[in-house]
């Protein structure tokens, strides 16, 4: 047996989740040691097979906004807390633990803490408030003394935690004070509602704190960053905080001259005579990373802008400075970076940067890691020949992807670096999209009986296709009543397959706008995707049934033998100028001629028309993934038989099976899809896409997989933010009635509504059948099929498609 202290190593870098529910029940020893030194509780580490063993709640109570019932994560996190217990991600979980509280509160009074309080107001506020300090309270609240004991906790994240209130924060850090005394780092990025009081609240209970990343908390301003200063942080992290301007950085960095690392991403308010002021001062000496990436950008005024001149006096005077980011910077160049010295990493990409720039920094920066050049477009072979002149051994990436580097220059550093070393793909995505010539406003659209040679072609050059008309009025009209039906019914609650014949409440009405706030609405509301279950509904059933759409996946993907996956719909609700009037609503969304049942309330009639509204709140976030590993794709060997889900008890299940079937080069042409069902334009938001990707993917795959993107190794792979490739995406506006496939190698996703018309859409994939059917799905999907549709609908093709009877051959 292996001796204690390697059980406990193993142990320490073992996932939490097989901890607890395996781990610990081989034998009593091992049990007393699994968590005996545990560190990190991660809740992003949990595999795709324990999320989707992980969900039940005891009482078999599950709501819109969970999926991880907030006793089991309690039972994970107190089995955790141990003398050593240091860091707690919770990242995205406000999306499955309902408010952070045991029982959902409805009668919680919220208190609104504004951003006008001063110290002594915000703590009589919160020391005299009675809701806070009630031990009733407490004891619900998520996080308290009994899950946490005495441990003390140093690294705290709740990342993308976009539904945390402000309230609850000051909860956290009211009833877990003792907790977070000595907290280090603190990961509140993409918390939307946090305000600047929440800041001081920081400030006020966690005196040790020395990083904070806020990076999409929007409502913060100059007071709450000048707050901090209190605090000798050494990492700031304030990308895209639109309201901090010149006067809250400058207030904040001549008060805490400990930085280290600070990200001014995407902070247009910030000038270039501010950021030399900061640093001609001294306030900014033991300065390391400095990310100005896109900063600025919009700023044209020569006299505020960043200029080279902000460079140049940015490098001297920040001397321990060994990181500098700034991307998207095009209007730096030579004379502002020709000082450049002692570097590790620089990010020069779209900057204008020349051949004898690269020289001089080559010199001058023997310990360069990183160069990162792509979209410099005053970049040539030139600097290749510096690159082997003045070799730099420890220069691990060289990416000169879309400059004026060609082969040639690509084999003088083969010389000298390897290829693993260098990312040279020079793409030429289009900024736009063939459009249709009598509707400029859609895209060019193919007929599945009378185009389909054309069809193919344009999917193979644009690794995209739209079919017209799959679909018509009638069973348009008829699928967005299931649509309404269904968001009524409530039946967006289940998510087992044996909850399917449960009764749901729901206040949410068709034809009342006020209802459809995000109190509400199901999960995934961020991504217009209505709910995390498969919809089974008649006539979503039915579409997946539909001979049109059938004849354009068996042509697209070259396989007769076919199944249909059971997916969402896509509901996207309108955010600007919205009429509350529900006839004018009803005219917006092009249901006046149609006969799809949207029942006016009562006297709508005689009501006013032209009362509007913005929900902006509502506004989806734009993102651009790939719905499949794609490094394990180009490189793994899957077989294609063995990667469906197992049981398929866990509805979500029908959504990705197939994704990860199969391998690049099997000779399986895999797609995905989606059905449209009202016209969709540009300004109403919905799908994007990087178009013609499907030419350069390999080759991205191969120049990425060494990279921190590359090594990742969860199914589903967000490109926002991470990597450039994402800023390709092109709208693909569609009409009511339209099929839109895509190569399931191609970066996609959504862009937000900006118009007071909803989108509506069914996703829907067909893929190649696999050689054996699978009994429990079979089952599950039979039973669906009997309650909502009756069997009297299903066709013939229907029954193969949906894999209740095998394809002959």
């Amino acid at each position: 047996m292996l001796p204690d202290e390697i059980l406990e190593i193993i142990f320490n870098y073992s996932n939490v989740f097989d901890l607890y529910y395996y781990i610990q029940n081989v034998c009593k020893h091992w049990k007393e040691l699994a968590f005996l030194r545990i560190k990190v509780f991660n809740i992003n580490s949990f595999t795709e097979k324990a999320k989707s063993l992980f969900q039940d709640d005891p009482n078999g109570k599950m709501t819109t906004t969970t999926r991880y019932p907030s006793e089991q994560l309690q039972t994970l996190i107190k089995a955790c807390v141990n003398p050593h217990f240091e860091a707690l991600y919770l990242d995205n979980c406000i999306r499955f633990v309902k408010d952070f509280t045991i029982i959902d509160d409805n009668n919680d009074n919220q208190i609104i803490i504004e951003n006008n309080l001063l110290d002594n107001d915000l703590n009589n506020l919160l020391n005299n408030n009675n809701d806070l300090n009630n031990d009733l309270n407490k004891k619900k609240f998520f996080l308290n003394e009994s899950i946490l004991g005495n441990c003390q906790l140093k690294i705290l994240s709740l990342k993308s935690c976009i539904k945390l209130k402000n309230l609850v924060l000051q909860k956290l850090f009211l009833y877990c004070s003792k907790n977070l005394f000595n907290l280090n780092e603190l990961n509140i990025e993409g918390c939307r509602q946090i305000i600047d009081n929440n800041l001081k609240l920081i400030v006020l209970n966690c005196p040790n704190l020395k990083k904070i990343y806020l990076s999409g908390c929007y409502r913060l301003t100059n007071n709450g960053i000048i707050y901090l200063s209190k605090l000798k942080l050494t990492h700031l992290g304030i990308q895209g905080l639109r309201l901090i301007t010149d006067n809250g950085l400058l207030e904040f960095c001549k008060n805490c001259n400990s930085l280290e690392y600070l990200n001014l991403q995407n902070l247009s308010k910030i000038t270039g005579p501010c950021l030399e002021t900061i640093v001609t001062n001294n306030y900014l000496n033991n300065l390391k990373y400095l990310i100005l990436k896109n900063s600025s950008v919009f700023n044209t005024n020569p006299q505020i802008m960043i200029s080279n001149q902000t460079i140049s006096t940015i490098l001297n005077y920040c001397n321990n400075l060994i990181d500098f980011d700034i991307q998207g910077l095009y209007q730096i160049g030579h004379d502002g970076l020709k000082n450049a010295r002692n570097f590790t990493r620089l990010n020069l990409i779209e900057t204008g940067v020349l051949d004898d720039t690269i020289f001089e920094i080559l010199i001058n920066n023997i310990n360069l890691n990183y160069l990162e050049l792509k979209n410099c477009k005053n970049i040539t072979d030139k600097t290749c020949e510096y690159l082997v002149e003045n070799i730099c051994k420890d220069l691990k990436v060289i990416n000169l992807t879309n400059t004026l580097v060609t082969d040639r220059g690509v084999e003088i550093l083969l010389n000298c670096y390897s290829k693993e070393r260098l990312r040279v793909l020079n793409v030429k995505i289009p900024k736009s999209i063939p459009r249709d010539e009598n509707q400029p406003e859609f895209t060019k659209p193919f007929d599945v009986n009378k185009e389909i040679e054309e069809a193919k072609q344009f999917f193979s050059e644009w690794g995209f296709v739209v079919f017209k008309n799959v679909i018509n009025q009638s069973e348009i009209d008829e699928s967005i009543n299931d649509i309404f039906n269904y968001m009524e019914s409530g039946s967006f609650e289940y998510i087992m397959a044996k909850d399917v014949n449960k009764k749901y409440e729901t206040i949410l009405k068709r034809n009342d706008i006020l209802t459809w706030e995000d109190k509400n609405w199901p999960t995934m509301a961020e991504e217009g995707i209505f709910g995390v279950t498969p919809v089974f509904t008649k006539n979503i059933l039915k579409n997946r049934q539909n001979e049109n759409i059938y004849k354009a996946f068996k042509e697209i993907t070259n396989e007769e033998k076919l199944w249909v996956n059971m997916d969402r719909i896509g509901f996207f609700r309108p955010t600007l100028n919205v009429a509350l009037n529900s006839l004018q609503f009803k005219k917006d969304q092009l249901f006046e001629n149609t006969n799809v049942n949207f029942s006016l309330l009562e006297n709508e009639n005689s009501k006013e028309d032209n009362e509007r509204r913005d929900f902006k709140m509502w506004k989806t976030m734009k993102n651009i993934h790939i719905d499949r590993n794609p490094w394990l794709y180009v490189y793994g060997k899957n077989n294609y038989e063995q990667c469906f889900p197992g049981s398929y008890d866990y509805l979500p299940e029908f959504c990705s099976e197939f994704n990860e079937a199969g391998s690049f080069n099997d000779g399986i042409v895999k797609v995905q899809g989606l059905l449209n069902f009202i016209d969709n334009r540009e300004q109403d938001g919905g799908f994007t896409i990087v178009p013609k990707f499907n030419k350069y993917f390999e080759k991205w795959v191969e120049l990425t997989k060494n990279t921190n993107l590359g090594k990742k190794r969860m199914s589903f792979i967000i490109l926002n933010h991470i990597d450039s490739i994402s800023e390709y995406g092109v709208r693909i506006p569609l009409r009511k009635g339209d099929l839109l496939i895509w190569d399931i190698c191609m970066p996609h996703g959504s862009s937000p509504n900006n118009s007071e018309r909803m989108r509506l859409c069914q996703f829907i994939k067909m893929f190649k059948a696999p050689m054996k059917l699978k009994e429990n799905r079979k089952k599950i999907i039979k039973t669906i099929v009997k309650k909502e549709m009756g069997e009297n609908e299903l066709t013939e093709l229907g029954e193969k498609l949906f894999g209740l009877k095998e394809w002959k051959e």
